[in-house]
């Protein structure tokens, strides 16, 4: 995957396979596709399914992670 970046004068923006991503926020945005999901489902069943031990931990990490972002975003907004 080739990243460059591409404009001059007020800014940059990202450049990846061909297509300018016209953003210029920081923070990398993931575009969910076909093959990203037969990837991710790939992954999973290598971890042992979707009921494995391993993936339902995964799991509740990811869920600790989104509720502590929210915590992170709503102090901002009361500050």
């Amino acid at each position: 995957m080739e990243k460059t970046t591409f404009g001059g004068g007020g800014g940059s923006y990202p450049y990846e396979n061909g297509v300018v991503m016209m953003t210029r926020d920081p923070r990398p945005r993931l575009r969910w596709t076909a093959d990203l999901h037969d990837r991710f489902i790939d992954a999973v069943t290598k971890l042992g399914g979707p009921d494995s031990k391993f993936t339902q931990i995964i799991l509740l990490f990811s869920c600790l992670n989104f509720i502590q972002y929210l915590a992170r975003e709503i102090d901002s907004l009361l500050d």
